[in-house]
């Protein structure tokens, strides 16, 4: 700056200089000279003042300059002008520019995050910023609650370039996901003007608390049962250690056929709830009833955690996968429903055999034929296997009863059901009626016949008599010879009741009479001889001809006539 006078002077002086503080310090700046001299015919002098560069953060400082006019100017009658003192302003150029280290901060419920904040420049004195916490209204937004949410003096020593504050997340016992909320670097009230910037980048940072509440959920076991008329199974999930979420979550089970198809159960998807309390839950699987014979069928059960869930720590319990059972209950009876069957030799018999319900699939049952008085030359199972299909009810089996030439008694089989190990496995059993009998009837004929019409034999001789069949019986057969006396008595021949017998091939068989000898005189005598079929083979289909089955033998007698004559 400059010193003036209103005139040139005619001889040298000095003018003294000097400065008075207001808000400075000796050490803020410097004069030079402190001295001016003025020459002969000098109107002007510079005064130099120099502002002390010191790194500190200050507001604009003054002081006072004066000058004072000494005594050698005041003798020679230089005096003081309107315009003794001014006022020096030092404008402060010294500025530090304030901003996070970084914009993202992550800290675990219950503990502390470390907030930093750096200068870029060290500067010479302390200084503070303000840290305010705020909210933004986005989906993850953490609440007031979740930390100390108030506004933070951030305070720097001199020469400090960096510095930390601490705030806390608080520890809750909510199932969550991870909350953000926000911090802000800003300027207390005037403290812009002592050169304190904050930066126009990384002036806002972002907390996410990390929610580390955990529960871990799982199925009750890794196998389900259910009956199939139950409709239902019941499935249960619990939360592990029984420790309550605190908040609603969804989780989901996925069903997936295995042997049984998406018939026999609710194959979608199933959403479950829990609630803020629930350690457990109950979920019901629908189950479709029905009638048909099957095997055990199975479903594969799969817990699902959905992101959303798992993003507040919801996680895999001990046993995420299971195996869901459908046990069979439907009975299916096979029976035959035809009574006691009666065929004659060269028929056939026709045999019903039913369900009682349609099995909804084709099913295959085995017949089998077992002889009681028969044996298995008499019949031909013509068929041994019934096909049923899906809706079928009722099938028909043939027995055919061979033809032969062999006088027989009626003779028996049986035709029963027969059931594979893989079909009752799955329900399909014998009914109540499960085993038919069938009877064989003869229709073989033997007819016999006596060899003798009514006859003579003398008195003392033998008579042979002869009995036919018409045709081989191929069976033993026997008969009844039998007497029966007429004028004869029992003393005149060997009567009684005889028995003759015919192996399996033999067509005639002879059967002698004596007659008995006496000296009596008599006329001649006659008895019946007579032909039967013994009673036991009266149902062998044995006849007599009606014709030749008995005859009159008479004995003729064979003692002299008596002479009658007179004796005087």
């Amino acid at each position: 700056m400059s010193l003036m006078l209103d005139r040139e002077p005619g001889v040298q002086f000095n003018v003294s200089i000097y400065a008075t503080n207001i808000n400075t310090t000796g050490y803020d700046y410097s004069i030079t000279p402190t001295l001016v001299t003025f020459g002969v015919n000098e109107m002007m002098q510079s005064i130099n003042i120099a502002a002390t560069a010191d790194m500190l953060l200050e507001y604009n400082e003054n002081f006072q300059l004066s000058f004072e006019l000494t005594a050698s100017a005041q003798e020679i009658g230089v005096i003081t002008g309107s315009a003794s003192t001014t006022t020096i302003t030092i404008l402060n150029n010294d500025s530090v520019v304030v901003k996070f280290q970084t914009v993202q901060y992550c800290v675990d419920e219950g503990s502390v995050v470390s907030i930093t904040v750096l200068a870029d420049k060290p500067i010479y004195n302390n200084y503070s910023v303000l840290l305010t916490t705020f909210i933004n209204s986005s989906l993850h937004a953490a609440s007031d609650e979740d930390f100390n949410s108030v506004t933070f003096e951030v305070v720097f020593a001199p020469n400090q370039t960096m510095a930390d504050l601490l705030i806390t997340a608080h520890k809750d016992v909510l199932l969550e996901q991870n909350e953000t909320f926000f911090v802000r670097l800003e300027l207390s009230e005037g403290i812009d003007m002592i050169g304190v910037k904050i930066a126009e980048e990384n002036n806002i940072a972002s907390v996410t608390i990390i929610n580390n509440n955990v529960v871990k959920i799982g199925l009750t076991s890794a196998e389900y049962f259910t009956i199939e008329d139950s409709t239902v199974m019941k499935v249960i999930l619990t939360l592990e250690d029984n420790q309550p979420a605190n908040t609603s979550f969804t989780i989901s089970l996925h069903l997936t056929p295995r042997s049984a198809s998406d018939v026999d159960f609710r194959d979608d998807d199933i959403d479950v709830t829990f609630g803020p309390r629930d350690t457990q839950v109950v979920v019901n699987i629908s189950i479709a009833a029905d009638e048909y014979p099957e095997q055990n069928e199975t479903f594969a059960i799969s817990l699902f955690i959905p992101t959303m869930s798992r993003e507040i720590g919801v996680g895999d319990g001990r046993i995420t996968n299971a195996v869901g059972h459908i046990l069979n209950d439907d009975s299916l009876y096979v029976s035959i429903h035809s009574p006691l069957l009666n065929v004659d030799e060269g028929n056939t018999a026709t045999i019903q055999v039913t369900l009682d319900h349609a099995a909804g699939r084709n099913i295959s049952v085995g017949i089998i034929a077992q002889p009681l008085t028969a044996t298995d030359s008499d019949f031909a199972l013509l068929q041994s296997v019934i096909n049923f299909g899906p809706t079928d009810t009722s099938q028909t089996i043939s027995v055919l009863a061979i033809d032969d030439d062999i006088l027989e008694y009626i003779e028996t089989f049986t035709i029963g059901i027969v059931i594979a190990d893989d079909l009752s496995e799955i329900g399909v059993l014998p009914g109540e009626n499960n085993i038919t009998s069938v009877n064989i009837r003869d229709n073989d004929r033997v007819t016999a016949t006596l060899s003798i019409s009514d006859s003579s034999v003398n008195e003392g001789d033998k008579y042979t008599i002869t009995v036919s069949l018409n045709q081989t019986a191929y069976a033993k057969i026997g008969f009844l010879i039998g007497t029966t006396a007429m004028t004869a008595t029992d003393d005149d021949f060997e009567g009684g009741a005889f028995e003759v017998y015919f192996e399996s091939t033999e067509t005639s068989r002879n059967f002698t009479l004596t007659t008995m000898q006496d000296e009596i005189f008599e006329p001649n005598e006659n008895f019946v001889v007579f032909l039967q079929v013994l009673s036991e083979y009266q149902k062998l289909g044995v006849y007599i001809d009606s014709a030749n089955n008995e005859a009159i033998i008479t004995i003729v007698n064979d003692d002299g006539k008596i002479q009658v004559s007179y004796h005087l």
